[in-house]
């Protein structure tokens, strides 16, 4: 009995101890929230700070040289670089080193202090713009590339849609690959006149923030897959080429030339381009769902051209608003201009724009 009150005393023992070294020994492996990363002629504190929402600051402290890494995998925080949103260095850091936050993507701008005289290779993401602490920070110029045919460039929508955002105070640049007929398949075949034009373009530059997608007007409705096909190469090209690039799919409108019931056809569009969007993980401008509103409670507004297909001057217009609401987040309402409308008139448009986007 004497045994087994022993053997039973040491098990508990055991089992007393164990957990403690098992925690202990899990501690040691956590990584530390900030580390020493200063080169000889001073001292360096990085620290990983909560932003609130699932991600990370780090925050740079001290003064001197950062040091060099010869690789960004090496760095102490790489493991958690997709999650980092703000870099902060302090005054009195003197040098950033090779590869410091190559990896830390989403990190958009970071101010350099005055003290920071040398920035290594790779030092940051290609995506993040460097901004020093004496420069006064103006709001940048977005680019935006419109691809699609005639409902695009009938009365110049990426030309409208400029001038819309500059009367809202956005600084934007809008350029455009358009061509009567054309699909977004085509757009998307490098061998095709006006898809090596997309080519071109998206090989040229990597700086553009948005690239909309417009395709044939009644090719979503009769040959969905086609339209996803050509949709989803144009976007795989997007984010092949372009450093933070968003894109929308253009959803267009019924016309009297197809159907009698606008409403309908526009919104079975809606529809189509919605379910795309949700493949592609995209979001849409939906010209089509404005367009069916104005053209059921405003009937002495005309949207269609002779040909009744295409956009008149105030369909162009209402386009361009719904553009300017949903890529740029602007309202409508307050850019004071009108174009060629009369003011009553692009006041309604600016409204049910607004309304499409926003919600009344």
């Amino acid at each position: 009995m004497k045994k087994k009150t022993v053997l039973a005393a040491f098990a508990l023992l055991v089992l007393t101890i164990v957990p403690i070294v098992l925690v202990s020994a899990c501690s040691q492996k956590e990584k530390p929230s900030s580390w020493d990363v200063s080169a000889e002629d001073g001292t360096i504190t990085a620290s990983l700070l909560d932003n609130g929402d699932y991600g990370y600051i780090l925050k740079l402290e001290g003064n001197g040289k950062l040091k060099e890494f010869s690789s960004a995998t090496e760095t102490p925080w790489y493991d958690k670089s997709g999650r980092i949103t703000q870099i902060i260095i302090s005054e009195g850091i003197t040098s950033i080193g090779n590869n410091a936050f190559t990896y830390c993507h989403y990190v958009k701008t970071v101010i350099l202090p005055e003290s920071v005289v040398f920035v290594g290779e790779y030092a940051f993401s290609e995506k993040s713009r460097l901004r020093a602490a004496t420069e006064t920070e103006e709001e940048e110029t977005m680019k935006i590339l419109f691809i699609g045919n005639s409902f695009t460039y009938v009365n110049d929508i990426p030309a409208l849609f400029e001038q819309i955002a500059a009367a809202a105070g956005k600084r934007v640049i809008a350029e455009s690959i358009t061509h009567g007929a054309h699909n977004l398949s085509k757009f998307a075949d490098a061998a095709d006149e006006y898809g090596m034009q997309v080519d071109a373009a998206l090989t040229a530059s990597s700086d553009y923030d948005i690239i909309v997608l417009q395709e044939q007007s009644t090719r979503p409705l009769a040959n969905y897959e086609l339209f996803l096909e050509g949709a989803a190469a144009l976007k795989e090209k997007a984010d092949r080429t372009q450093k933070d690039c968003k894109v929308y799919l253009y959803a267009t409108w019924g016309y009297p030339k197809q159907t009698k019931d606008i409403s309908e056809m526009s919104e079975q569009l809606r529809t189509a381009y919605d379910n795309a969007a949700k493949e592609l993980g995209v979001k849409v401008c939906y010209v089509g769902t404005a367009f069916g509103t104005v053209y059921e409670n405003h009937k002495d507004i005309s949207l269609f051209a002779e040909d009744e297909q295409h956009p008149s001057y105030a369909g162009s217009y209402l386009s361009a608003c719904v553009h300017a609401a949903t890529l740029l987040g602007i309202d409508p309402r307050e850019a004071a201009y009108n174009g060629e409308l009369e003011a009553s008139v692009a006041e309604i448009l600016k409204n049910v724009a607004y309304d499409m986007v926003f919600g009344s």
